[in-house]
């Protein structure tokens, strides 16, 4: 299909001239790389090739928009009526950026937005009164529903990662913004979430039941450079029904509770570093629940957690190990943090040991390498798998784990059960065979404990 470039609404629309084939990816820094677009359709309320995003969007759908290849909608300023669906292969953009877009839905029982694999909206800000952005896909694999620069300005919850939905969102500046509650900002009820640089504001009449609410059956976050101020929220991260959060560059202030373990389920955990949790919050700590994990590196002067009688782990040392409401001062760890940090240049070949360390102590990997990171330079061509074995000091195998990478350059990690090294246990890395076409250059961060 020729390349049309955009022919209304002025320079503000013109752009050059896309690449059609290519895919969503991602770079070094998280944003949107390697975009190319088979067409690109405007919408507006005059002058433009569509009045309403919903028609630009089942025009690129009828169009054949696909995984590769590729639809942008660009939208002009104005307020839009929703809901709104979105669909593989279509990236929903503004130009005037959410100040001046603004998606609007007075319905009660459905979603403002309904994500989709493979799709991406941008810049625009969004209000309803239930389920703002709710990402309600059934397909697995393929890349994440994308969102960046959302402003969330009312409704039920922000992004809402529905219990009948697969795969991964990820989130890149979202906030809360303007003077509506929200009950939960996010919430993930299955699958996984990525967020980086989302917050929400205090600000009268804000205000928030749970800010990050993660309680899906074995669903995943990952929170980066994250923040959550408010004086009427609950909790500012809500973990429950065995799922797994890791915080990084995480700060809490005001509210009632910093963290909180829920009662459904076991297992549940939080693995927070360089995170900030201020004085301000009635309880930086709150466990409900049975056999929940918790780690912490990072700034809290007093930090109070209470009761602690039921983790599982816990990785710190307190003052009065008798009450049930402990104080640490600063951020001693009776356990220590412990990485194993990997860069493999170049594609590797099938089959080919990437790597093989001994272990001289005690090294505690969480379940599914909990807190671990993965980068690389050239995403995989298809999905692709590295297998992590553990061997004992006679050459035993005694746990298997994998990292699964996908072709957006993100990674998911497993390791049934965990497991503990002794000392004389070597890990091997090795890649897959037949190996993948164009993987190369090769991150990997291995996070445990060690004591």
């Amino acid at each position: 299909m020729p390349v049309r470039l955009i022919k209304h609404l002025g320079d503000l629309l013109d752009a050059p001239a896309p690449i059609p084939g290519k895919i969503l990816g991602w770079d070094g820094s998280g944003k949107l790389a390697n975009r190319g677009y088979e067409q690109i359709i405007s919408v507006s309320a005059s002058g433009a090739d569509y009045a309403y995003p919903q028609d630009a969007i089942a025009a690129a759908v009828a169009a054949g928009a696909s995984s590769s290849t590729r639809y942008v909608i660009r939208i002009g300023p104005g307020h839009y009526d929703g809901p709104f669906t979105m669909f593989t292969g279509v990236d929903v953009e503004s130009i005037g950026g959410p100040y001046g877009t603004i998606f609007h839905s007075t319905n009660d029982d459905t979603p403002l937005v309904t994500g989709a694999k493979d799709s991406s909206l941008e810049g625009v800000a969004l209000e309803g009164p239930a389920n703002v952005a709710a990402a309600d896909y059934t397909g697995t694999g393929g890349n994440p529903f994308f969102l960046e620069n959302i402003f969330i300005r009312s409704g039920y919850r922000g992004v809402y990662c529905h219990p009948a939905s697969y795969g991964t969102v990820h989130c890149i500046k979202v906030v809360n913004q303007y003077l509506s509650r929200i009950e939960q900002f996010m919430r993930v009820d299955r699958g996984n979430l990525t967020a980086m640089s989302s917050s929400f504001m205090n600000g009268p009449p804000n205000s928030v039941g749970r800010v990050f609410d993660i309680e899906g059956a074995n669903s995943t976050a990952t929170l980066d450079l994250c923040q959550a101020s408010n004086s009427n929220s609950s909790d500012h991260v809500y973990v429950d029904n065995g799922a797994k959060v890791r915080l990084s560059g995480f700060t809490g202030h005001k509210g009632t509770n910093g963290l909180h373990f829920g009662p459904t389920g076991s297992g549940s955990s939080i693995a927070a570093s360089a995170t900030v949790l201020e004085n301000d919050l009635t309880q930086h700590v709150v466990n409900e629940g049975t056999a929940s994990v918790f780690s912490f590196m990072g700034s809290a002067n007093k930090l109070k957690v209470a009761p602690v009688s039921s983790f599982a782990s816990l990785a710190m040392a307190f003052s009065d190990p008798t009450n049930k409401t402990f104080v640490v001062y600063g951020a001693f760890e009776a356990v220590q943090p412990w990485h194993m940090m990997l860069f493999f240049p170049g594609k590797p070949e099938a089959g080919q040991l990437m790597a093989a360390l001994a272990f001289e102590r005690q090294v505690t990997f969480d379940v599914d390498f909990l807190g671990s990171g993965y980068r690389d330079k050239t995403h995989a061509a298809s999905q692709a798998q590295l297998t992590a074995k553990f061997y004992d000091g006679m050459g035993t195998l005694q746990q298997t784990g994998t990292v699964t990478v996908n072709t957006d350059g993100s990674a998911a990690f497993y390791l049934p059960g965990g497991y503990t090294t002794s000392i004389g246990d070597v890990l091997e890395l090795t890649n897959q065979a037949p190996a993948d076409a164009t993987l190369a250059d090769i991150t990997l961060t291995l996070v445990g404990t060690r004591t």
